[in-house]
């Protein structure tokens, strides 16, 4: 019987080196028996993976304690700009936070994961868990039900299958039914709105924005619920969103 070929073995130094990224990333710094203990692998090749990430300049290491490096940031400015849209968008989530002084974010899915690549605040923003870079579960979000809506099913399917759809609340959306019949009334209405399905206390209400019938982001405002009343989404949030992606895919559309 034949051996693992080199391809192969590579593609695993390849993924255990991600491995290894991810949980400083999710440890938020790991000392190296943290890491051992966490991924389960020997220590000697938690050290080795790490002395080659640190050698390329991905980790740093201060008082035993690894870190992800600048290095890598630079590496996500590159990618969000490489989007298109943030330039674009920038200006009009600024607008929309000043309007309504809550906090509006630009979300774009990549890999089944709402991704929020930029935010804009109001002058009542509220703090909130979450900082431009997250990846968080998208039928959670307003915003990644509003993308969500306007993709093939199979691709919807494809996202459940992969991560399951957890609950992050007691009012997260968690059957499969439920969440295409609440993506056809996103259709239906034009906008998602998140009932405190991610955050308790939380409330935001999200619009696609669409180039060529391809939906390519969202755009959300989110504060607290008791401000994101219904009739204030019915009657003043949801038409200031849909004219706001609307401005944003105009000018996506001749610049």
């Amino acid at each position: 019987m034949s051996g693992p070929s080199d391809t192969d073995q590579n593609l695993n130094t390849v993924l255990n080196a991600a491995k290894v990224i991810d949980a400083i990333d999710e440890l938020d710094g790991a000392t190296l028996m943290e890491l051992t203990n966490h991924l389960e692998m020997a220590t000697s090749t938690v050290h080795d993976y790490l002395h080659t990430l640190e050698t390329a300049q991905y980790i740093v290491k201060t008082d035993g304690e690894y870190q992800l490096s600048l290095k890598l940031f630079y590496y996500g400015m590159n990618a969000q700009r490489s989007t298109g849209i943030v330039s674009t968008a920038k200006p009009i989530l600024q607008n929309v936070a000043k309007r309504t002084g809550e906090t509006v974010w630009l979300v774009v899915e990549e890999y089944g994961k709402s991704v929020l690549i930029e935010q804009a605040t109001g002058e009542n923003s509220v703090p909130m868990e979450a900082n431009v870079g997250d990846r968080v579960p998208i039928h959670s979000i307003a915003s990644g039900k509003a993308i969500l809506a306007y993709r093939e099913e199979e691709h919807v399917r494809q996202i459940i299958d992969q991560y399951g759809l957890p609950a992050r609340t007691e009012r997260t959306i968690t059957d499969e039914e439920t969440l295409f019949d609440e993506l056809a009334d996103v259709r239906e209405r034009g906008f998602a709105v998140n009932r405190q399905e991610s955050i308790s206390g939380l409330r935001s209400i999200a619009a696609p924005i669409q180039k060529d019938d391809r939906v390519l982001a969202a755009i959300s405002i989110a504060g607290p619920a008791n401000r994101l009343s219904d009739t204030r989404i019915r009657d003043e949030f949801g038409p200031l969103l849909l004219e706001s992606s609307n401005e944003i895919e105009l000018k996506m559309k001749y610049s």
